[in-house]
C-alpha cells in the first residue's frame, strides 16, 4: 500500500492522474456520441460513422507522414524558442504538401476503396466528402504533438482525446433539437467534417500563441524549404503508425467486407468498452514520451527503465479497476444501447479481458520511437499486421464480432511482447512488470 501511494504521488503518478482525467472526458464524450448516433440515427449509421472515421484516420496517417511524432522528439530536444519555431515551420509546410496530395488521391480513389475493397457501394459519396478534411486532420495532429513537445501536456491530452468528439456531441445535440434537419448518415459525416475543421483551427491558434506570440503570419516571414532528412527519419514512423492503425482498425474494414454496417456498429459499441482498459497507456504516454527522448539523448538507460516500469505499474492499477467495474456493471452498460444483450455479452467479456492483457504489456513501442529504433518497430509491426489480416480472414466469416475481437487483440499482444523482448535485448531495459 505504501509503495502504491508513493507511486501515485510521484511526478509520473501526478501527471498520469491529471492526464487520465482528460482521457476520461474524451471517453465519456465518445460514449455520449455513440449513444446519440445509435439512439437517434440507428446502428447502421453508427457503422457508417465508424467506417468513414477509420478511413479518414488511415489517410491522415499518410498525410502526417510520421512528422507529428517527429515533432515531439525533435522539439522536445530543443530549448531555444527560435529553434522550435524553425522546426515547426518546416514540419507545417511538409505536412501541408503531403496531406494535400493524399487528400486528392483519396477523393479520386473513394469509389475503388469503398466499392471494390470494402464491397460497400452505399457509402461512396459519403467517403468522398470526408476526403476534404484529411489536410486539416493531419495538421491538427501535428499541432497538438508540437504542443506536447513544448511541454503543454495538459492541453495536448485534452485536444488529443476530447476536442473532435466533444465538438461532434455538441453539434449533434443542436441538430437533434432542430426539427428542420433530416436525421441520416450523411448528416453525421457532415458533423464529423465540421468538428475536425474546428479542432484544427483551435489547435493552430494554440500553437501560434505558444511559439509565435500570436503572430499569424509566421509562415510568410522567411522562405521555408523541405527538409528531406526529417522526411527520411519520419518515414519509418509513418509505416509503424500505419501498421498500428491497421491492426486496430482492420477489424472494422474486414467486417465491412464480410458482414454488414449493423455489425460494424455493434462492434464499435464493444470497442467503446474495451478501449477503456488501455486508458492508462494513453495517460502515461503523453507525459513519458518526451522524457524517453531526453533520457536516451543523455544515455540514461536506468531512468528509462524506471520510467517504463512505473508507467506499466500505473497502467496495471488503472486497468484492473476499470476491468472490475466493466464486469460488475456489464448488464447496465450494455442496456444503454439498442442492441440485444445475449447477442453481445460473449464478445463483450472477451474484448475487455483481452484488452486488459494488452494494456498491461505497456507502451513499449513508444520507447523504440523515442530512441531512434523506429525501424525495428516497423518490421515487427509488419509481422503482427500479417497475422492480424490472416486471423481476420479466417475468423470473421465464422465467428463474426468474436472473430474480429480475437484477431485484433491477439495480434496486438503478440506485437507488444515481441517489442518488449527486443527492448530488453537492445538496451537491457525491462518493461513488463512481475505480477
Amino acid at each position: 500500500m505504501i509503495h502504491i501511494k508513493k507511486l501515485l504521488t510521484s511526478d509520473i503518478g501526478v501527471s498520469t492522474i491529471f492526464n487520465l482525467f482528460t482521457k476520461v472526458i474524451g471517453l465519456v464524450g465518445g460514449f455520449i456520441l455513440t449513444l446519440l448516433i445509435t439512439n437517434y440515427f440507428g446502428l447502421n449509421t453508427l457503422g457508417v460513422y465508424a467506417t468513414v472515421f477509420t478511413l479518414i484516420s488511415i489517410a491522415g496517417l499518410f498525410g502526417k507522414f510520421g512528422l507529428d511524432i517527429m515533432a515531439v522528439k525533435i522539439i522536445a530536444e530543443k530549448d531555444g524558442l527560435e529553434d522550435r519555431q524553425s522546426l515547426y515551420k518546416r514540419l507545417f509546410v511538409q505536412v501541408f504538401i503531403i496531406s494535400a496530395i493524399v487528400s486528392v488521391l483519396f477523393y479520386f480513389s473513394s469509389a475503388f476503396i469503398t466499392g471494390k475493397l470494402l464491397g460497400n457501394d452505399k457509402i461512396i459519396d459519403i467517403t468522398r466528402i470526408s476526403s476534404f478534411v484529411i489536410l486539416p486532420f493531419s495538421l491538427f495532429y501535428l499541432n497538438i504533438e508540437t504542443l506536447r513537445g513544448c511541454g503543454k501536456i495538459t492541453i495536448y491530452s485534452f485536444m488529443y482525446t476530447s476536442a473532435v468528439v466533444l465538438l461532434n456531441v455538441l453539434i449533434i445535440l443542436v441538430i437533434i433539437n432542430c426539427s428542420q434537419f433530416e436525421l441520416n448518415s450523411s448528416l453525421v459525416i457532415y458533423v464529423l467534417v465540421i468538428s475536425i475543421l474546428t479542432a484544427f483551427l483551435i489547435s493552430f491558434i494554440l500553437v501560434v500563441n505558444t511559439l509565435f506570440k500570436g503572430n499569424l503570419w509566421f509562415l510568410f516571414q522567411k522562405k521555408i524549404s523541405i527538409d528531406f532528412s526529417i522526411l527520411k527519419a519520419s518515414a519509418p514512423l509513418l509505416f509503424s503508425g500505419a501498421l498500428y492503425m491497421l491492426m486496430n482498425r482492420m477489424d472494422i474494414l474486414m467486417l465491412n467486407r464480410f458482414a454488414d454496417l449493423d455489425t460494424v456498429g455493434g462492434y464499435n459499441i464493444i470497442l467503446k468498452f474495451s478501449n477503456l482498459l488501455p486508458i492508462g497507456v494513453m495517460a502515461t504516454n503523453a507525459m513519458v514520451g518526451p522524457k524517453y527522448s531526453r533520457y536516451f539523448f543523455e544515455k540514461n538507460f536506468e531512468e528509462i527503465e524506471k520510467l517504463a516500469l512505473n508507467s506499466t505499474k500505473l497502467i496495471f492499477l488503472i486497468g484492473l479497476c476499470i476491468l472490475i467495474c466493466l464486469f460488475l456493471f456489464k448488464t447496465q452498460l450494455i442496456s444503454l444501447f439498442k442492441i440485444d444483450y445475449y447477442d453481445i455479452i460473449t464478445s463483450y467479456l472477451t474484448a475487455i479481458g483481452l484488452s486488459f492483457v494488452y494494456a498491461i504489456t505497456g507502451s513499449v513501442g513508444l520507447i523504440l520511437q523515442m530512441t531512434g529504433k523506429q525501424n525495428i518497430q516497423m518490421y515487427v509491426s509488419i509481422f503482427a499486421l500479417i497475422a492480424n489480416v490472416l486471423l481476420n480472414i479466417i475468423l470473421i466469416p465464422i465467428y463474426g464480432l468474436l472473430g474480429a475481437i480475437f484477431s485484433t487483440y491477439l495480434s496486438l499482444i503478440l506485437l507488444n511482447i515481441t517489442l518488449s523482448i527486443i527492448v530488453k535485448r537492445e538496451f537491457g531495459i525491462r518493461t513488463i512488470i512481475k505480477i
